[in-house]
């Protein structure tokens, strides 16, 4: 929280904006807090067309594998 208000309150947002929310839509919400979570999981979606090399295919893993142990510290 950035700045609570009587009528409104100001959240920083992940791009680096503001986000102003009036205190009765914040209160009427769920609100979920992330910052005490060890980790976090991202979903990411890989498409690959249909036309590419069952060999292509079979390497994908290898990379993608790396670098998700490598942001986790692993």
């Amino acid at each position: 929280m950035e700045r609570v208000g009587i009528r409104s309150s100001s959240l920083g947002s992940l791009g680096g904006g503001r986000i102003v929310i009036s205190n009765e839509d914040l209160l009427s919400q769920t609100i979920r807090k992330f910052g005490d979570l060890p980790r976090r999981r991202l979903v990411h979606h890989l498409r690959v067309e249909d036309q590419t090399p069952l060999e292509k295919v079979r390497r994908i893993p290898l990379p993608l594998r790396a670098v998700g142990q490598q942001r986790a510290g692993v």
